[in-house]
């Protein structure tokens, strides 16, 4: 199991080809293909999902372990993916269908837990009828497949299924596919240019958004 490499530096560059009004932090993002993304480390602790509980463990120096989500009611959504971005862990959950994804985060400071996208038939507007959302046969099926792997930065979330890679406006919640035709070999991410390995092995770009 391979930890996601994960690196940050306190300057703002604008990425080659964007928009002057669109600037990004320089984030480095780095998933290999045998990254199960289970498994992190944040200031020299470490982070791991509990299968057998469904919840994500903070192991300190001393090896004391502690729950970080603490739910009176625990979520239906099983856990698949952890990724730390600054002093947040945000983990993707799914249901049994991998109809969508849940993403939420967590505070390691003070240990607060937020939703942060929810595109589920779980999520809590369907499940007060309030929102009565009709997908497409295509959008079906393209949600009903296993997360490969998924990270946050600059303001999107981006997750790969099956072939695709689709990005979200974590703002807006406006969801779009980048990439199509997509391995499952290794990606990158940095100054908001994405790299990733097409099925014929060619090297990709998704750029500005």
């Amino acid at each position: 199991m391979r930890i996601i490499t994960l690196c940050f530096i306190a300057s703002t560059l604008f990425a080659t080809g964007c928009s002057k009004s669109t600037n990004h932090r320089e984030v480095r993002v780095s998933i290999s293909k045998e990254d199960t993304q289970e498994k992190a480390i944040w200031n020299g602790k470490t982070i791991e999902i509990d299968e057998d509980n469904n919840n994500i463990i903070y192991t300190d120096e001393s090896g004391k372990k502690e729950n970080l989500i603490r739910d009176v009611f625990p979520s239906k959504l099983t856990i698949q993916k952890i990724f730390i971005y600054g002093n947040e862990c945000y983990y993707l959950s799914e249901n049994d269908e991998s109809n969508g994804i849940c993403v939420r985060k967590i505070n390691l400071k003070n240990f607060d837990n937020t939703l942060v996208y929810d595109s589920t038939d779980e999520n809590i507007e369907n499940y007060f009828g309030m929102i009565q959302k009709q997908k497409q046969y295509e959008e079906y099926f393209n949600d009903a497949e296993d997360t490969k792997w998924f990270f946050v930065a600059d303001g999107y979330i981006y997750w790969k299924k099956k072939y695709y890679i689709a990005q979200v406006d974590i703002k807006s919640g406006k969801k779009k596919i980048i990439a199509e035709g997509v391995s499952d070999d290794k990606i990158t991410y940095t100054k908001g240019i994405l790299r990733y390995v097409d099925a014929d092995g060619n090297t990709k770009i998704s750029g500005c958004r």
